[in-house]
């Protein structure tokens, strides 16, 4: 890889490129969807990219689908394609993530509307009880946030360590997350709350 500098430089950012075109043109496409095909193909992808985000760590999620690649590259019209072809919008790859939860992280705003349009479910936990919403929230991503809500996030859910998405996006410092989610959680409380008083 330190060897060859432009297929480094082609592993990292192939999707930038993609992002750039918005729908590519048919030859493209077919590459593209060629390229997503196999599993084998898609961890490594997801294997190169973490070499070059997360160097230090050895683990790489593995098992996900073409639109958990899709999501997490931000690519909103392959991800709509996929979900025309009847890809499950709920698959889970092999720690449990959903590409709702990989577009949530990486604050793919059009992804996530398509994948919750498409039917994804905004409360699915991964391995370690993290939601949509805790990764959105702990990467500062307050449309992705808000469009989570929208579909009924859960803003209560916790971790395997007890924390809310409140909860991280505090410890990160985002105010504009951190208010939203508490808008949302006093709404939710005061709904709860008429729902009481009436029964």
């Amino acid at each position: 890889m330190q060897q060859n500098q432009f297929f480094a430089y082609s592993a990292q950012y192939w999707a930038s490129h993609l992002q750039c075109l918005g729908v590519p043109e048919l030859p493209l496409f077919r590459l593209t969807m060629e390229l997503l095909e196999t599993q084998g193909n898609r961890d490594s992808l997801i294997r190169l990219s973490h070499f070059f985000k997360h160097c230090e760590r050895g683990l790489y999620p593995t098992g996900e689908s073409e639109l958990h690649i899709a999501s997490y590259n931000d690519l909103p019209w392959l991800v709509k394609w996929y979900l025309s072809q009847g890809v499950n919008p709920n698959s889970v790859a092999d720690c449990r993530d959903t590409p709702l939860i990989w577009g949530s992280e990486m604050g793919s705003l059009a992804c996530v509307a398509e994948l919750l349009k498409g039917g994804s479910d905004p409360n699915i936990m991964e391995y370690d009880g993290w939601t949509e919403l805790h990764w959105a929230a702990r990467n500062g991503h307050l449309r992705v946030c808000e469009l989570l809500l929208e579909y009924g996030a859960k803003t209560d859910a916790m971790d395997d360590h007890g924390l809310t998405p409140l909860d991280w996006a505090i410890s990160c410092g985002y105010p504009s997350v951190i208010a939203a989610l508490r808008n949302a959680s006093a709404d939710l409380n005061a709904s709860l709350g008429v729902k009481d008083a009436l029964s």
